[in-house]
């Protein structure tokens, strides 16, 4: 009978605590971040916005060049094959450094807003 009793608080306290961190959940934002930024410290979770410059791939990791107030180097492990030149996104992420280049590994990339393109599509 305990057995059971205890069973039904631990339950009761799990699902309590998993509604209290969705809630608090939806507050948390990432710090934005513009490059260079003294204040910022490598591996900070940053937000990044800007648009898609460049983009290249290598041995399935992509490089991203966004244009914000500067440059910034992004760098995405997996698919990204929907994002384009041109598109606006914005990234979230933790700052590196690689090489003396201040740079953000990617952990989410969203598109804001897909770029004008003027290419003709062949085929």
């Amino acid at each position: 009978m305990e057995d059971n009793v205890l069973l039904k608080i631990a339950l009761s306290f799990s699902i309590i605590g998993i509604v209290i961190l969705y809630f608090i959940s939806g507050n948390i934002e990432a710090e934005s971040y513009t490059v260079p930024k003294a204040s910022v410290i490598e591996g900070d979770f940053v937000k990044v916005e800007g648009i898609v410059s460049k983009i290249s791939e290598k041995d399935g990791t992509t490089f991203i060049e966004l244009m914000t107030q500067s440059p910034v180097n992004i760098v995405a492990f997996g698919d990204v094959k929907k994002i384009s030149d041109g598109d606006y996104v914005e990234v979230f992420g933790k700052t590196s450094e690689y090489r003396g280049e201040e740079e953000v590994i990617a952990s989410k990339i969203r598109i804001v807003r897909k770029g004008n393109s003027n290419k003709m599509d062949s085929g």
